[in-house]
């Protein structure tokens, strides 16, 4: 049985998004070294538990998964932005990000066409396409407890995923 079931407090770090790599991958060598199964009083099932929670917080999709899991919709943890959240219908938003919502719909980040053109433009290995990629995960990331950008969030990962493989693929050719 893990000491704890919740990542963070395994690991000994705050209940936020934003957390300190150096620091997790520290608590994480500190407690894998305890729970190593070759060591006196370790456990293969804790050791196993430790790195799944390691892999979970290091990598910032699944670390916002993993807090829209355990805090539900207003996924703050214990982020200062949980105290300017306003209750507007069934999801969390300041008024802020509803003028910044707005915004974000009229340059077409909804538009599927909008998102077509730009796997379009990804396949053919075009800068800006990769650019407007990363920027678009980046902005994700702000609001990484709204369900609706940890959507958008995990389908431009896919597309950065088929364009990796797709330069392996060229490469490879």
């Amino acid at each position: 049985m893990l000491p704890s079931q919740n990542y963070f407090t395994l690991l000994n770090l705050p209940h936020t998004f934003f957390i300190d790599k150096q620091r997790l991958k520290h608590n994480y060598y500190t407690q894998a070294k305890r729970y190593h199964p070759s060591m006196m009083g370790g456990s293969e099932h804790i050791f196993v538990g430790l790195k799944k929670a390691y892999d979970t917080l290091n990598d910032d999709l699944q670390r916002a998964l993993y807090l829209h899991r355990v805090h539900g919709a207003n996924a703050n943890g214990s982020d200062t932005h949980a105290t300017n959240v306003v209750k507007k219908g069934a999801t969390d938003r300041t008024d802020d990000e509803h003028q910044h919502g707005s915004d974000t719909n009229r340059k077409g980040m909804n538009d599927l066409a909008h998102l077509y053109e730009l796997s379009e433009r990804l396949s053919t290995n075009d800068g800006d396409a990769k650019k407007e990629l990363a920027d678009r995960i980046d902005e994700c990331k702000k609001f990484y407890y709204d369900p609706v950008y940890l959507g958008r969030w995990k389908y431009y990962e896919r597309m950065k995923e088929r364009m990796k493989e797709k330069e392996i693929d060229d490469a490879v050719r």
